[in-house]
């Protein structure tokens, strides 16, 4: 793997910490930065090792504020020539039953922020934390996983509530509709990671693959949504260069 430079990732025993690094941009998303998490994921899922838990989390106190939105002005994405599997696959393989993902969250996980935390099995965050995809308010949709994955979580009417409307709820109201699993002080977040990771190691990796392979069996599939949540993207992203031309 090449040497990243908008994400770190590091290892230690049957642990790893997965971090959105750009913290001066409230760990907003590039393309870059998706290009890393999917050769990332590509070289963990093929050969994790002892690899058994991994958190993800954002540099700087703040897990990530979405997409960052030059993406829209440099042509690249608007251009049609970049393969939006290919972008799915920056967070997917989070999903992968070689391991079992934490996402600890801080401040805002917003659009894509609120994306990549879906891809993960479960999801803790700090008090006051913010929770948003406001896609539609740029004349998108959230293609990364959001329209796919969230109505599996809390349901189809909050989902389209959320996806729709873009309004923002606090860490409370998410805990309440069952988009986390818990909600902790800030100060007590890195702990309360860790005494879960802890409890997770005391399991063989072949239990927890197994629980996971398992259990993911019983939820849809999601292949159909992302394939259609790909077309609907091509089409506003036309209609997004289009208005940008005038």
């Amino acid at each position: 793997m090449s040497q990243p430079t908008q994400i770190t990732f590091d290892q230690q025993g049957a642990v790893g910490h997965l971090v959105l690094n750009r913290p001066d941009k409230r760990n907003a998303q590039t393309l870059q930065m998706w290009r890393e998490l999917a050769e990332l994921g590509q070289q963990l899922s093929t050969n994790p090792g002892e690899l058994k838990v991994i958190v993800v989390s954002g540099a700087g106190g703040c897990f990530s504020s979405g997409v960052d939105t030059s993406i829209f002005t440099t042509g690249e994405l608007l251009s049609g020539n970049v393969d939006g599997r290919e972008i799915q696959a920056a967070f997917s393989w989070l999903r992968s039953d070689r391991f079992i993902t934490i996402a600890a969250i801080e401040k805002y996980a917003i659009g894509a922020g609120l994306e990549i935390a879906l891809w993960c099995d479960m999801r803790l965050a700090a008090e006051g934390s913010i929770f948003a995809l406001p896609e539609v308010e740029f004349g998108i949709i959230p293609d990364l996983g959001g329209c796919s994955l969230l109505p599996e979580i809390v349901g189809y009417g909050r989902a389209m509530d959320l996806i729709t409307t873009a309004r923002k709820i606090d860490a409370q109201e998410a805990l309440r509709w069952g988009l986390l699993n818990e909600v902790v002080p800030s100060a007590e977040l890195q702990q309360r990671v860790d005494v879960l990771v802890s409890v997770l190691l005391k399991r063989s990796a072949t239990v927890l693959r197994g629980a996971k392979r398992a259990t993911l069996a019983t939820v849809p599939d999601t292949s159909k949504s992302l394939g259609v949540s790909l077309e609907v993207i091509r089409g506003c992203l036309i209609e997004l260069a289009n208005r940008m031309k005038r």
